[in-house]
């Protein structure tokens, strides 16, 4: 090529040019064949397209049944429906039970990686904070009239959008850690919860700072009591579990079901509590804790009580507060009885009430794991039950 002539060179140059503009000829071809096809690819109407919005709506439902979890790895399953096509989106927006229930974690919980599958890990702070936007702004679009389904683990960062939606609250599971945040946002004022139905309240870890009730609760002591739960005019059932210190001031007298649930608090604070709720129908103490001597030995009637459920199968402190609590209760209107227990102080606990309230059972179990006593607690539980059914102990 070197020492080749201007004329071949010229040549050269010519037939370049005629094949690149024979590229271009058919670059442009092509092109516009691809203009084409997505013309006429945006003009397929897919089969899952053509279903009715009704039936769209009733797969959506059942394809995500559970809570959004915002702490997941993954990207929650109603954002990804409402991001495939503008005709999907519409229908996820317009489904309430997709958005209505929501579960938050700390960002910064930790996490064992050794141990731990890639789907338990935190997402980032910035993650769950905009994921948290995103459904905020898809409730806005479902509206104000939906209840919602809240489990509340944190973060911080959280809580005032949260409160701004506490009119919508129907259901709360909230950490007490949660909780007293929220207090401190809102400067301890109350909020209107009028939808709220179920509250469950509770403490995930022991607190070194010592806010347990020690034994010397006395209710004649001024608290300051947290407010923030207290307008909720429809709530009606309440569950506590490991709570503290921290007194709730709740609208107790109108409470219909009650579940104090490995309450670390002594005897005469779970008494305390129930001498406010007068009106219970469903009543559970579970492993309670703490035990403390009451100096007032009044009986506490309960003439609404229906349903009781006594779990204790722990340690002596458990048994002693619930055979406390157990010594003072009348319940005549009682029909179901549910028992699980290990030792036979609890069993005769369970018979002087029977005989304390004379109720009408038509449901007795009685949950015997091991049993810590003599077989003669039981012979003498057997025949308390009211006619017409007797109990049945059945040892598992």
């Amino acid at each position: 090529m070197l020492h080749s002539s201007p004329e071949s060179l010229r040549r050269r140059l010519e037939e370049i040019d005629a094949q690149t503009s024979s590229l271009y000829a058919k670059i442009a071809t092509l092109a516009a064949e691809r203009s084409q096809a997505v013309e006429q690819l945006k003009r397929v109407t897919y089969p899952i397209l053509t279903l009715p919005p009704e039936l769209t709506a009733k797969i959506f439902l059942h394809y995500h049944e559970r809570p959004i979890d915002l702490s997941e790895p993954k990207l929650p399953g109603p954002f990804v429906l409402a991001s495939v096509c503008r005709q999907w989106r519409g229908i996820a927006l317009r489904l309430p039970g997709l958005w209505k229930r929501l579960t938050t974690s700390p960002a910064d919980s930790d996490s064992d990686s050794d141990s731990e599958s890639e789907a338990s890990a935190t997402v980032p702070k910035t993650t769950l904070e905009r994921r948290f936007r995103l459904c905020e702004s898809s409730m806005r679009h479902v509206g104000k009239h939906v209840g919602l389904e809240i489990e509340c683990r944190g973060p911080e960062s959280l809580l005032p959008a949260l409160l701004a939606m506490s009119d919508q609250w129907e259901k709360m599971d909230v950490c007490e850690e949660a909780l007293l945040d929220a207090a401190l946002h809102s400067g301890g004022a109350r909020h209107s919860l009028a939808r709220l139905r179920r509250l469950a309240y509770r403490t995930l870890d022991s607190d070194p700072d010592g806010r347990l009730l020690n034994d010397d609760f006395d209710a004649s002591v001024t608290f300051s009591p947290l407010l923030i739960l207290e307008n909720a005019p429809s709530l009606e059932h309440v569950e506590l579990v490991g709570m503290n210190s921290t007194i709730l001031s709740l609208p107790w007298a109108q409470l219909r079901s009650l579940t104090l649930s490995y309450v670390g608090v002594n005897t005469v604070a779970c008494l305390f509590i129930l001498r406010k709720a007068p009106l219970l129908e469903n009543l559970t103490l579970l492993e309670l804790e703490g035990y403390a001597p009451l100096n007032d030995a009044t009986k506490l009637q309960l003439d609404h009580l229906r349903s009781l459920t006594v779990v204790a199968q722990t340690n002596s402190d458990h048994r002693a507060n619930t055979v406390a609590l157990l010594s003072l209760l009348v319940v005549p209107a009682l029909t179901q009885l549910s028992v699980e227990i290990l030792y036979a102080d609890i069993v005769l606990a369970i018979r002087e009430l029977l005989i304390r309230s004379a109720p009408r059972l038509e449901n007795f179990k009685l949950t015997i794991n091991v049993f810590l006593g003599s077989s003669q607690h039981l012979r003498r539980l057997l025949p308390m039950s009211p006619p017409p059914m007797a109990p049945q102990a059945r040892p598992r």
